[in-house]
This record gives structure tokens, sequence and C-alpha cells, in this order.
């Protein structure tokens, strides 16, 4: 997600590495006096924050330039009220979330019930052209689509809190199964 956003504000492979690597040694040694406090603000935006700052740095020292300006240059400064840095942050940030939601979610489901709601809501087919492709009912192709829907709406609001939530005890190490898929 970080080696993302780096790219994406135009650094190079190599450099855009350099960068995650600062930003994950600073977030080590930060975490070590590390006190979550939500009402102050997001992890999440305290995390961009501070790769922000790592690249603008990394731009400055590049270009001599000292003009860019760094938000907030105590890189161990406790978690300010901040706004995510900017909208390439929070599309990365999201997509990561959206992503780690599938990887979970499909782990939960059976392969049939995954495969209705991947072709249908991710490649855009007709559930009657999946539900021919699957040899199922049209309408297992509806329920297997909404049961995974649910799924992951309740998957990317635990990976979207920035305080650690316990996940549903139904939801772990286990596969929802349907019963008439």
């Amino acid at each position: 997600m970080i080696f993302a956003y780096c790219l994406k504000r135009g650094l190079q492979e190599a450099d855009a590495l350099d960068v995650v690597q600062e930003v994950m040694s600073t977030v080590c040694r930060a975490i070590q006096t590390f006190d979550y406090q939500p009402e102050k603000g997001r992890f999440r935006a305290w995390l961009g924050t501070v790769t922000s700052n790592k690249i603008k740095t990394f731009k400055r020292k590049q270009h001599n330039d000292f003009s860019l300006d760094v938000i907030d240059s105590d890189e161990f400064a406790p978690i300010t009220p901040l706004a995510d840095p900017d909208s390439d942050w929070v599309a990365i940030f999201s997509e990561h979330i959206f992503q780690t939601a599938c990887e979970q979610v499909k782990l939960q489901v059976e392969p049939a019930t995954w495969m209705c709601f991947q072709l249908t809501w991710i490649n855009n087919l007709q559930a009657g052209d999946v539900a021919n492709q699957l040899d199922i009912p049209i309408h297992r192709v509806y329920v297997n689509k909404s049961r995974v829907l649910k799924l992951l709406e309740k998957e990317v609001l635990v990976l979207a809190e920035d305080c650690l939530i316990e996940r549903p005890k139904h939801l772990e190490n286990g596969k929802v199964t349907s019963s008439d898929s």
C-alpha cells in the first residue's frame, strides 16, 4: 500500500522501496510508545501523513529543494486530528481494504458461492449467463452473490476500523456454507 502510493506520487521503484523502508522504520520506532486514541485521529491518516512527509523529504533531498512543506516534521508526534493526506492515499488504502476483505471472504465461502459473486459483481456478467455457465438455478446466483456481499460488507467494516475489532466467532477459521448451493 505504501509502495503503491509512492509510485502514484511519481517515485521510481527503487526510490519507492527506499521511502517504504523509511516509513516502516518510522512506524517501528513510533509504535514502541504508541497509544492509539481514535478521538485524536485515525491511524491511517497518521500513516498517510508520515508517508507523504517521507516522499516530500526524499524529493527535497533529491532536488535540493527546501520549498516543499512537510506537514509534521516530528515523526514521533502523537496522532493528531488530520485528514487523510490526499485522494490518492484514500484510493490506495480503500483498494487495499477491499482486496484484503475479498481474500478473507473467499476463504469463508464455498467456491461455487464465490464464483457467483465474482462472475456477476466483479466480472459484470448477467445472472442468467452465470447460472448457465455454472449449471445452477438463477435464484442461487442471486442468493450466493448476496451472501458474499453481506460478508464483504462486514469484513470491510472490520478492516477499515483503526482499532482492533474481534471477528465474529462464526467467521473465524471456518467456511460459511450454503445449505442448498
